[in-house]
């Protein structure tokens, strides 16, 4: 059972056979005092913990828990100096950091930091679904960085300023670029508010804004769409691209308050005139835009100097349209109409959008007020398609038609505003800022 080898100076229990032979160590309850047996190599039994007892400078625990060694005592006898260390071998080439079962859930990996008094702060976690979170307890220009071997920062988040750097924030002569997806499809994937992506079909960064995809740096080249912008700073006359006209006496559209504002370099006024039936309009020379074939856009801002009434009854129609009456054949629109004068509209004092094709009209009656001597943006966007139309007042979506909207060259239509007297002699006046057309073609000329 017990061989002495004099020769490799060994002292061996049992021998190499099927039998097992075992050394069965001194039982004690407590660790024994000094002397001879509280010597370094000394070992027992624990039978009050049930642990094996070693003797290394101090009594301590042999095995640090049932069945092996644990993470804190590879991390206390690591190999790092003052740093330590769980290191990885040939035999051990990674970690795995794994839940017991599908039922788990929670922080499965947790570094954390300024852990007086408990757990600490965690600075990053992954939970069991596997989502990853960064915290950093305190503001730092450097919240985040990731960087090259030579210390190129390629993405720094700064959660003092609340700012994210492609590159540092220092300038350089060698700048880091950001790449967006490049996409080849003609059509835009599902948009989000503030997306962005580059589209090498139409050559252009594409932008999701106000509920559309658009190009990013607007129709710059001719073959990609029209673009038609005015700040009425003179007069417009019959001929070219835009025209004015008025019947009755002293209807009019004329220059008016070229300065009326430090925001509004050039302003047009509309008046009525002193008959019951005089009008104003301007706008383009010709039905020019066929709907369906692009992104089109139309906005404008306007001042209604006095609400219609009664006794002085009028009604205004701003956007597109292909004539200059109350009632057009083809039109996407807003209408005041306060005296529900064109055919199919309401006798409110709100703003009213509609869309025409053929005479054949979809009306709807906003929740906003026309105010009196208020400017105010109009805006319309007709989708790609000319299947869907957004009435915006002010950047505000108010509302959208999908029916009755006028799209092809037989339903051509113009742009402009005008206003319309029905009832009463006193001049009705209206202010126009700018207006502004444009169509992103969705197959260039």
């Amino acid at each position: 059972m017990l061989t002495a080898d004099t020769t490799n100076a060994l002292v061996k229990i049992g021998t190499a056979d099927s039998t097992s032979q075992v050394l069965v160590l001194d039982t004690n309850t407590a660790d024994p005092g000094a002397g001879a047996t509280s010597t370094n190599g000394a070992m027992y039994y624990n039978s009050t913990s049930g642990k094996f007892r070693c003797y290394q400078g101090a009594w301590t625990d042999c095995i640090t828990a049932a069945g092996g060694a644990t993470l804190q005592t590879a991390y206390t006898a690591s190999t790092g100096g003052t740093t330590p260390e769980i290191k990885a071998d040939a035999t051990r080439a990674g970690f795995d950091i794994q839940d017991a079962d599908t039922t788990i859930a929670g922080t499965l990996f947790a570094v954390r930091g300024s852990n007086a008094g408990g757990l600490g702060t965690a600075l990053f976690d992954v939970s069991s679904t596997g989502a990853a979170q960064f915290t950093v307890p305190s503001a730092s220009a450097t919240a985040f960085t990731l960087q090259t071997a030579a210390s190129t920062k390629l993405f720094v988040a700064d959660s003092t300023s609340a700012r994210i750097y492609i590159g540092g924030s220092a300038v350089t002569t060698n700048p880091i670029t950001l790449v967006l997806s490049n996409a080849s499809s003609a059509s835009d994937p599902t948009g989000v508010a503030g997306s962005m992506y580059y589209s090498t079909a139409k050559d252009a960064f594409r932008c999701y804004e106000a509920g559309i995809w658009r190009n990013c740096i607007g129709n710059t080249d001719s073959t990609s769409g029209y673009r038609y912008a005015n700040d009425l700073l003179g007069s417009f006359t019959t001929t070219g691209d835009v025209f004015a006209s008025s019947t009755g006496t002293g209807a009019a559209t004329a220059t008016s308050n070229a300065t009326i504002a430090t925001n509004r370099p050039g302003t047009f006024r509309s008046t009525t005139g002193t008959t019951t039936t005089g009008r104003a309009a301007f706008g383009s020379t010709t039905n020019a835009l066929a709907l369906g074939g692009g992104l089109t856009l139309y906005e404008t801002a306007v001042n209604v100097t006095t609400l219609s009434g009664a006794t002085n009854r009028y009604s205004m129609v701003v956007g597109f349209y292909d004539s200059t009456t109350a009632n057009q054949v083809d039109a996407v629109s807003f209408v005041y109409d306060e005296g529900g004068v064109s055919t199919g509209s309401t006798a409110s004092a709100n703003w009213q959008v509609v869309t025409s094709s053929n005479s054949t009209r979809t009306w709807t009656t906003t929740t906003t007020a026309v105010g009196a001597g208020t400017w105010v943006k109009l805006g319309i966007i007709v989708n790609a398609a000319g299947t869907s139309v957004g009435f915006y007042i002010n950047g505000t979506l108010v509302a959208t038609h999908t029916a009755n909207i006028p799209t092809g060259t037989a339903r051509a239509l113009g742009f402009g505003s005008q206003i319309l007297k029905s009832v009463g002699t006193t001049a009705r006046t209206v202010d126009i800022d700018y207006l502004q057309a444009e169509m992103e073609f969705t197959t260039p000329r």
